[in-house]
């Protein structure tokens, strides 16, 4: 089985530290396009999160990966990219880094994940975060891109797709 570039420096980052889990990312919206950010309450006042990687994949209808849209590689960038939950990346857009692989355009109707790969800095010590989110595009009476980001609802005991349609296969 093929490691994708983000998690195979997610693996190289840092280590493996006991304490790390998975976060929530933020999806919301700029312009027609998802945008992609970390929850205020995952840094504290002075952290600085550098991002390595962000990479968006498509869902099928059992929330299994089916292939990759868009992989970012900023572990080169500089100056570093750097991201608090006053910023976001837009999908497809880097003002460092480089895309790796192919830019697949974000359809409405199809289900997606992102997951960010990105560490911070406490003192001396770094620490490698990691974010994933759910989202989807729904499009509005004039035809506009609607981002909608997609939580998991703990009484149904699954993610709520119901703004997004169904899932359309390519």
């Amino acid at each position: 089985m093929r490691l994708s570039l983000v998690v195979m420096l997610a693996l190289a980052a840092g280590g493996c530290d006991a304490k790390q889990r998975m976060l929530d990312a933020v999806v919301r919206q700029s312009g027609q396009l998802p945008c992609f950010s970390v929850p205020t309450e995952s840094l504290r006042d002075k952290d600085e999160l550098t991002v390595a990687g962000i990479q968006v994949s498509e869902l099928d209808e059992r929330e299994q990966v089916r292939g990759t849209t868009w992989t970012g590689d900023f572990t080169l960038s500089e100056p570093p990219t750097l991201l608090s939950p006053e910023t976001c990346i837009p999908y497809g857009t880097l003002e460092s880094g480089r895309t790796v692989g192919p830019l697949i355009p974000i359809e409405p109707g199809r289900h997606y994940t992102v997951f960010i790969n990105a560490h911070v800095r406490r003192g001396e010590e770094w620490q490698n975060r990691s974010y994933s989110g759910y989202f989807c595009v729904a499009k509005d009476a004039m035809q506009r891109h609607l981002v909608r980001e997609v939580q998991w609802d703990k009484a149904l005991g699954r993610r709520r797709w119901d703004g997004c349609g169904q899932v359309s296969l390519p």
